[in-house]
């Protein structure tokens, strides 16, 4: 155990936070995009990435705890909230094997754990972080950049593996309803705006004023 995560904030048991109803592919692709665009992730692409590691995080059996959608380890930096569950890894050789008791991230709410996954990829000697918006690159390529940066020891085809989820991701979005978009949108992400949440507000807030500014101009 790191030495910078605290007895105090371990939650045990921790809580089950699904993204929606196991095996559920449609529910649970849909919900994710909503809760993505709640926390202001605007871009369509980075979204069915995201949710591309969500799934292979998770799974469809929706196997996700304290909303760390993405299986994020607590590593030597992380000194907030925890939990422990056992970790399925493989080696250099592609064989399985458990690490029991690991020890992962936890979050108050969705918004803070789209927030957290921001953080941890975007550094810059992170390749793939510069690819997240590029639709040039398939998805599966990204995905494969993910592992050679580090994201994940599974030795399974990345690339197939990346496109083909990407494609179930695109086919449930594109059979998705008006109301079930919207309904997706209203699920409670946490009152903290994410990253792209807070970028547009700035921005917004600076038109306003700078509108302000001209109005008062051509007033006096």
């Amino acid at each position: 155990m790191s030495s910078k995560l605290k007895a105090d904030l371990r939650r045990e048991p921790p809580r089950k936070t699904p993204v929606g109803e196991p095996w559920n592919h449609h529910e649970i692709v849909v919900n994710f995009d909503g809760i993505l665009r709640s926390c202001g992730v605007s871009s369509l692409t980075v979204r069915r990435r995201m949710t591309i590691g969500m799934i292979t995080a998770i799974g469809w059996r929706q196997n996700g705890w304290e909303y760390n959608f993405n299986g994020l380890k607590t590593g030597k930096s992380w000194s907030g909230p925890w939990y422990t569950r056992n970790a399925i890894e493989e080696d250099k050789d592609g064989d399985v094997y458990i690490i029991e008791g690991d020890t992962w991230r936890a979050y108050d709410s969705w918004s803070d754990s789209v927030a957290g996954w921001f953080k941890v990829v975007d550094q810059p000697w992170r390749t793939a972080r510069a690819l997240l918006e590029d639709d040039t690159v398939s998805d599966g390529d990204w995905w494969a950049q993910m592992g050679v940066d580090g994201w994940y020891t599974a030795k399974t085809d990345p690339v197939a593996w990346g496109n083909s989820i990407g494609r179930r991701v695109k086919k449930e979005l594109a059979a998705a309803t008006p109301q079930e978009l919207e309904q997706a949108a209203m699920i409670d992400v946490g009152a903290t705006p994410g990253p792209f949440a807070q970028k547009t507000l700035a921005v917004a807030v600076v038109v306003c004023a700078v509108a302000l500014l001209a109005y008062w101009a051509l007033k006096r």
